[in-house]
């Protein structure tokens, strides 16, 4: 109704315009509809340029990042027009290690995954929101980090900086840490990485361990060598 209440007094107005011709009801209302239509292509309108007007149920047409086919990120946003802000899964649909929440762009399918390796395949393997984009200079492995950039193997692409931590005596995720996954305790010592065990992988070193004078190791871990 909104949309005629303004259309209507200027149609009345140029009907009853001095030096007017009659106008018979069918042509009044034709020309009506002429007004009115462009009011309805305004919700076919993509003003942001990604791919889905009002009319497909684009929340927020001034943003390209927020519509129906975007990913929901946590970011106090409704990025795809769900009705629901923030509200990412947190369990792993397809066991590669990485949930949405994660950074996993396609949870139903274990071979896309921030840990992955780029392909020419026509999808994101690495889900760094580009398709078959070509390693960085440098970046040997074509997992998307250079040594530069913090990866700590450059011959594994399953080891960079965005990689999940699994348990296999290597540190996936180049944080210095090895099987550091999820706060873990590694060695058994009864304190994890997260509770200030500064080497997990031996049992006699943490933070409740006493110090041995002269062994050069820092074994309650307060930063201080023997």
């Amino acid at each position: 109704m909104f949309k005629l209440s303004w259309t209507l007094p200027l149609v009345f107005a140029v009907a009853c315009a001095p030096g007017a011709q009659p106008v018979d009801a069918p042509a009044q209302e034709e020309g009506l509809n002429e007004l009115i239509a462009p009011l309805d292509t305004g919700l076919l309108i993509d003003a942001d340029g990604d791919g889905y007007p009002v009319g497909r149920g684009d929340c927020d047409d001034n943003n390209p990042r927020v519509n129906p086919g975007a990913r929901e990120v946590r970011d106090g946003i409704d990025n795809n027009c769900d009705g629901r802000i923030d509200n990412i899964p947190r369990r792993d649909a397809d066991g590669d290690g990485y949930t949405v929440a994660q950074g996993d762009c396609d949870d139903n399918n274990p071979r896309v995954n921030p840990g992955m390796r780029e392909v020419r395949d026509g999808i994101d393997n690495n889900c760094d929101g580009q398709i078959d984009n070509p390693p960085a200079a440098g970046d040997a492995d074509g997992d998307g980090f250079t040594a530069a950039r913090g990866d700590c193997n450059d011959r594994d692409p399953a080891i960079n900086p965005r990689a999940a931590e699994v348990r296999d005596g290597v540190d996936n995720n180049c944080d210095g840490l090895i099987d550091n996954r999820d706060g873990a305790d590694v060695d058994g010592d009864g304190y994890s990485p997260l509770r200030g065990d500064c080497n997990d992988t031996n049992p006699r070193i943490n933070p409740g361990a006493a110090e041995v004078r002269g062994d050069g190791v820092d074994n309650n871990c307060d930063g201080v060598g023997s």
